[in-house]
C-alpha cells in the first residue's frame, strides 16, 4: 500500500493508491516511479543529510535503532506483515529496556501501530480500522501487555467539511 501512495501514475499520496490504480490493480513496470526499484533503506536520508538540509533541527550523532541498510524492500517484494509485526514489537521492548517504568510514546501510521497492538496484546481477531492515525494505548503489566485504548479517532474530530464521511476515511 504504502508504495501506491506515490509510486503509482497519479499517486497522491493516498493509501492504497489512487482511484483506478489501487492495490491490486497490475502497473507496467515501466510505469512505475523509478525510486519503487531503489530499496527503502535508500530513500531515507541520514542524520547529516537531513542536518544540512534542516540545520540545527538534527542531531547529526542521532543512531537509529534499525539501520537504514536493513530496510531493502522494493516494488514487488515489500516487507511480509509478521516481519513487519517483529520489527515493531523488537523496538516496543528495545524502548522498554531503555526506559524502565517510564511512559513511551511511540509515534507512527495507523497499520503498524494496529501491527504492534495485535502482537503485544495477542489479539489477532478484532478488527481495527483507524485510517492513518489512530491512537493506541497500552500498559505492561505482570500479565502482559494490556489494551487500555484501541485505534481511537476521536482527536480527528469531526471531518465531515472536508469531505470525508469519517475520521478515518
Amino acid at each position: 500500500e504504502w508504495y501506491h501512495s506515490w509510486g503509482v501514475p497519479g499517486a497522491n499520496a493516498e493509501w492504497g493508491g489512487p482511484p483506478g490504480c489501487r492495490v491490486g490493480t497490475y502497473v507496467p513496470p515501466d510505469m512505475l516511479h523509478p525510486f519503487t526499484r531503489v530499496p527503502a533503506g535508500k530513500l531515507l536520508g541520514t542524520a547529516p543529510d537531513l542536518h544540512r538540509h534542516f540545520g540545527e533541527a538534527v542531531d547529526t550523532a542521532y543512531s537509529p535503532w534499525l539501520p537504514s541498510d536493513r530496510l531493502v524492500q522494493t516494488w514487488g517484494h515489500e516487507e511480509r506483515e509478521l516481519d513487519t509485526q517483529q520489527r515493531l514489537v523488537g523496538f516496543a521492548e528495545h524502548c522498554e529496556r531503555l526506559y524502565p517504568a517510564e511512559t513511551v510514546v511511540l509515534c507512527t501510521h495507523g497499520g503498524p501501530a494496529t501491527y504492534l497492538y495485535r502482537s503485544l496484546c495477542q489479539d489477532f481477531t478484532s478488527i481495527v480500522m483507524c485510517g492513518y492515525t489512530g491512537i493506541f494505548l497500552m500498559r505492561k503489566t505482570e500479565k502482559g501487555w494490556q489494551p487500555l485504548v484501541v485505534g481511537s479517532t476521536e482527536h480527528l474530530g469531526d471531518t465531515t467539511e472536508l469531505g470525508f464521511a469519517t475520521a478515518s476515511a
